[in-house]
């Protein structure tokens, strides 16, 4: 039985990067190279069109002059749409990536790809945060179908359902929700659950300010 591989997509400025990138990555995963220009907006939508697993991204992405953004401005956007989408920051500016962006576990030196020993790690490591990614969204989905069939729900279960609610709201921030985004049955029920989830995070968003 052949692995289906996973979609990545791979934003940098340098074509050097993108093919070699291409190159280590292709027999793993499914490589989708973004070209550029490009808005950041665009690149929100390209993921969707193209139905990405998780996206790669040069962090100093303005030296080449065609775009007016860096990493950290696509990490905040796309966390933006989906708080929990898989995004890897691959660069060869560290310490400045570390200093600027919020979450330092995406973190990876672009070193990693030429590194015989440490691309197989590296390799793993993508494999699982996608992985993960789509299971706890899987799973937050039939928790929330599964109790919203019961009349009446415990302390502990009612506490389950608000954490699958909030992590299917946070996966789903744009007013409008597109059932492409989900990979598994896409039923008016739970059309009606992402309204509801939308809501409850707009109403938590409100009550930080």
């Amino acid at each position: 039985m052949t692995n289906i591989k996973f979609k990545v997509g791979y934003l940098d400025e340098d074509e050097i990067w993108m093919a070699l990138v291409r190159k280590k990555l292709s027999s793993e995963f499914d490589i989708c190279l973004i070209e550029i220009p490009i808005t950041l907006e665009e690149i929100w939508e390209y993921i969707l069109e193209k139905e990405l697993d998780a996206i790669i991204v040069d962090f100093q992405l303005f030296d080449s002059g065609k775009v007016s953004f860096d990493g950290n401005d696509v990490v905040n956007t796309i966390t933006a749409h989906n708080q929990h989408f898989p995004i890897i920051v691959l660069t060869a500016h560290e310490n400045r990536a570390l200093d600027e962006l919020d979450n330092v576990l995406i973190v990876k030196g672009k070193k990693i790809i030429n590194d015989a020993e440490e691309l197989p790690n590296f390799i793993k490591m993508l494999n699982a945060i996608i992985r993960s990614y789509k299971e706890k969204l899987a799973n937050s989905q039939q928790t929330i179908l599964d109790l919203q069939k019961k009349d009446c729900l415990t302390e502990f279960e009612e506490s389950i359902l608000f954490n699958a609610q909030l992590f299917l709201a946070e996966t789903s921030k744009d007013d409008t929700v597109s059932p492409n985004k989900f990979s598994f049955g896409y039923s008016k029920q739970l059309q009606d659950l992402l309204d509801r989830t939308n809501n409850l995070l707009e109403e938590l968003e409100k009550k930080k300010k």
